[in-house]
């Protein structure tokens, strides 16, 4: 994913960026105890992933700040693509 939108690789670039991921992740992973949150600074945090490409690491309190901004961003999409289709479907009904 780049710049929110997805990128095409083939096999091998794949398996090699999803490994050069994990590595880091690792070499993270086994110098936790010295990497604070990133959003506030605590220094009890782990590593959370977002999702299958990105990880941060955050304190239990800011993790859960980012999944409420997660729901709340996936809510209003849901919003956004529901007035979407309202306005679609109104545009193509002939007008009486």
């Amino acid at each position: 994913m780049v710049n929110r939108r997805s990128t095409a690789y083939c096999d091998s670039c794949y398996q090699s960026a999803k490994s050069e991921y994990e590595k880091m992740k690792d070499e993270l992973k086994a110098n936790q105890e010295n990497d604070p949150c990133y959003r506030c600074g605590a220094q009890e945090a782990s590593i959370r992933d977002l999702d299958d490409d990105y990880w941060t690491v955050n304190c239990d309190d800011c993790w859960n700040k980012v999944l409420l901004l997660r729901e709340e961003d996936k809510r209003k999409g849901k919003e956004f693509n529901e007035l979407l289709l309202e306005m679609k479907q109104q545009m193509s009904q002939p007008d009486e």
